[in-house]
C-alpha cells in the first residue's frame, strides 16, 4: 500500500539529499558526482539544454574550467555521440582525473536511475491494485 510506495520516494531523497550535501561538503569525487547529479535532474531536452547550465556551474561558479578549456572541451564532446555525457567525463577528468570522470558520469545517471526504479515499482503495485483495474 501507501508504505511501499513511501519507501521508495523515501530512498530517492535521502540520496538527492546526500547528493546535494556531497556537492556543499565533501571531496572533489562526491563533490563532481552531487553537482552533476543535481544538473542532471534540473535539466530536461538534451545536450543543448544542459550547456548554458554546465558552463555556469563549471566555469562560474566552481571554477573547475577556464572559459578557453570549456569552449574547447565543449566543441571536442559535440563530435561525439552522447555529448553532455563526454561534457561530464571531460570536466571530471579536468578536475580529478580518471576518478573524477567516472563520479560525474556516475553522478550523471545515478539519479534518474534511483527515480526510474522507484516509479516502476510503483507503477508494478499500481498495475495489479483492483482499484486500478476497475
Amino acid at each position: 500500500g501507501t508504505r511501499r510506495t513511501a519507501l521508495p520516494l523515501l530512498l530517492t531523497l535521502i540520496a538527492a539529499a546526500a547528493l546535494a550535501w556531497g556537492a556543499v561538503h565533501a571531496a572533489p569525487l562526491a563533490r563532481l558526482a552531487g553537482v552533476f547529479g543535481g544538473m542532471s535532474l534540473m535539466t530536461f531536452g538534451g545536450g543543448y539544454a544542459f550547456i548554458p547550465l554546465l558552463q555556469h556551474t563549471v566555469v562560474d561558479t566552481y571554477g573547475w574550467l577556464s572559459p578557453r578549456e570549456f569552449i574547447d572541451g565543449l566543441a571536442l564532446t559535440q563530435l561525439t555521440p552522447g555529448p553532455a555525457t563526454i561534457s561530464a567525463a571531460f570536466v571530471g577528468l579536468k578536475v580529478a582525473g580518471l576518478p573524477g570522470a567516472v563520479a560525474a558520469c556516475a553522478g550523471m545517471f545515478l539519479p534518474s536511475a534511483v527515480l526510474m526504479i522507484a516509479a516502476s515499482g510503483a507503477m508494478q503495485r499500481l498495475r495489479g491494485s483492483p482499484r486500478v483495474q476497475a
